[in-house]
């Protein structure tokens, strides 16, 4: 495996480096707005100045972005400060060191951090499935002659010494391809960098490939410089429709000390979710707003499927069966998750169900 080991994931993440960064990062966007909330559900609510951290600016967290563009936050009184930190593990790091309350970041990094003593907390599956392809230059396609007919072991195997850009060591998208890589006794070469500077990467014929979900995969595709070697459903382990794609985390410290503070941000991003899923048309405008310089033509390719994953929460919400698919399938090689119980690794059972009685109560 060509990953950074469990063992020293934590270690990674929290260098004085990251954390210093960070700091600049949360500096730069400035304080928060003291005025009142505008007038609706939310005014019986007092303000709630809180700060996210996302991983990417990708589909896979359009949830969160539409909780913000679509006034649901603004109506649970939530006043949030959005920071892009274009990596899980810098996501996660602002959430260990207490920059940030609230981290939206791949599924498997809030339980990679619990097994090296950070106790982080499931509160959320804000995406569902796993939208990821392999995208490889049409250079590299055009080595394999034939490759359209090729069987997945076939293409694994070509991809053998392949650079592929990956967005963290530690990442569900590195770990699920590099279990797949090794199942057919291959590797590739893994280098990371920022999600959104992989499409430009593969036009300059710096990598073979990259993994990152929608927008980024469609883009090198409907541009002719990349060519969908692998989709990522077809990936073993990579967990199907139902399986956490976005994890929403909090740290413990976090959830005790401040309980109803994530039991309103339970209830907002579930206001979303019910929002989008009543009014598909509404949820489809706000994703094209926020992704406007997209092409329009590789937005309507995207969509279908995001929409599908942005609104799976709905049906298949957060559970310890997440948990345990993770621990088997991506924190395979990190003895501390072994130890750990699925169940107590999700937001208890009371502060969901309270959750939902104030999504209930508010509305969407």
């Amino acid at each position: 495996m060509s990953h950074t080991p469990g063992h020293r994931t934590l270690a990674r993440i929290l260098t004085s480096t990251a954390a210093a960064a960070l700091a600049l990062v949360l500096t730069a966007c400035g304080g928060t707005d003291d005025q009142p909330a505008a007038a609706g559900s939310g005014d019986a609510l007092t303000k709630l100045d809180l700060t996210f951290t996302v991983s990417s600016t990708s589909l896979a967290h359009q949830l969160i972005y539409a909780a913000r563009d679509g006034g649901y936050l603004e109506k649970y009184n939530i006043n949030a400060k959005f920071v892009t930190a274009d990596s899980s593990s810098v996501a996660m790091a602002a959430l260990a060191s207490g920059s940030a309350q609230v981290a939206f970041v791949g599924r498997v990094d809030p339980l990679l951090t619990t097994a090296q003593g950070k106790k982080m907390v499931y509160i959320y599956k804000h995406s569902t499935g796993f939208l990821t392809n392999v995208t490889v230059s049409k250079a590299f396609a055009d080595k394999h002659p034939g490759y359209e007919s090729m069987s997945l072991d076939d293409r694994l195997k070509a991809l053998n010494g392949a650079t592929i850009a990956q967005a963290s060591a530690n990442g569900v998208l590195t770990r699920v391809l590099d279990s797949a890589m090794k199942g057919v006794g291959a590797a590739t070469k893994n280098t990371y960098i920022a999600t959104n500077t992989m499409t430009t990467a593969l036009a300059r014929g710096s990598v073979d490939g990259y993994m990152a979900p929608s927008p980024f995969q469609e883009t090198s595709v409907q541009a002719k410089q990349g060519v969908t070697w692998i989709k990522g459903t077809d990936l073993p382990d990579s967990g199907g429709e139902s399986i956490v794609q976005g994890a929403t985390a909090v740290s413990e410290d976090y959830l005790k000390s401040n309980r109803a503070n994530v039991v309103r941000v339970i209830a907002a991003l579930q206001a979303t979710a019910e929002g989008m899923k009543a009014d598909p048309d509404k949820a489809k405008k706000i994703a094209q707003e926020r992704l406007k310089t997209t092409d329009p033509a590789i937005f309507d390719v995207m969509w279908p499927a995001a929409y599908t994953c942005i609104i799976g929460p709905l049906q298949y919400p957060i559970s310890a069966d997440d948990i345990t698919f993770m621990i088997k399938h991506d924190a395979a090689d990190t003895a501390a998750a072994q130890s750990l119980d699925p169940a107590a690794q999700i937001a208890p059972a009371d502060v969901v169900a309270d959750a939902k009685a104030l999504a209930q109560r508010i509305g969407h």
